[in-house]
């Protein structure tokens, strides 16, 4: 008796083989289909809700020149306005792209931040914790 595959055999693994190759595609294209889904967050969010995590841990706010600076953790943080983003130093963390005519302002219990995100104004208002 030979040993190998008869034609019959092959046949069957070729046909396994595209029965496998369709089901793959088709998951993969469930998946990409799944990844577009838009869940209504955008950049603008993200940036909101991490801005008000870094001020309400942060205390001693100065203003310096068109910076807003901060301590946290006893290390000095800034936020600055840097070719049209908005920049954590030291360092060099973009918090938020595409903004332009940002300034700060610091009153006893809220930072502002004003300016324009994609074409649009925004004024985000974050509330300090008491020092």
């Amino acid at each position: 008796m030979k040993k190998g595959f008869t034609l019959l055999e092959v046949m069957l693994a070729l046909a396994m083989t595209v029965l496998l190759t369709l089901l793959c595609v088709n998951l993969l294209n469930l998946v990409r289909q799944t990844k577009e889904i838009h869940i209504g967050i955008n950049q603008y969010d993200v940036f909101a809700l991490q801005l008000q995590h870094e001020i309400m841990l942060a205390y001693d706010f100065k203003m310096d020149k068109d910076e807003l600076c901060y301590k946290k953790f006893e290390k000095d943080f800034c936020l600055q306005y840097d070719k049209e983003r908005l920049v954590k130093t030291p360092g060099y963390e973009i918090l938020l792209f595409e903004v332009t005519n940002g300034r700060f302002e610091i009153n006893e219990t809220t930072i502002t931040l004003e300016g324009i995100h994609q074409n649009e104004v925004f004024r985000l208002h974050l509330e300090r914790l008491k020092e």
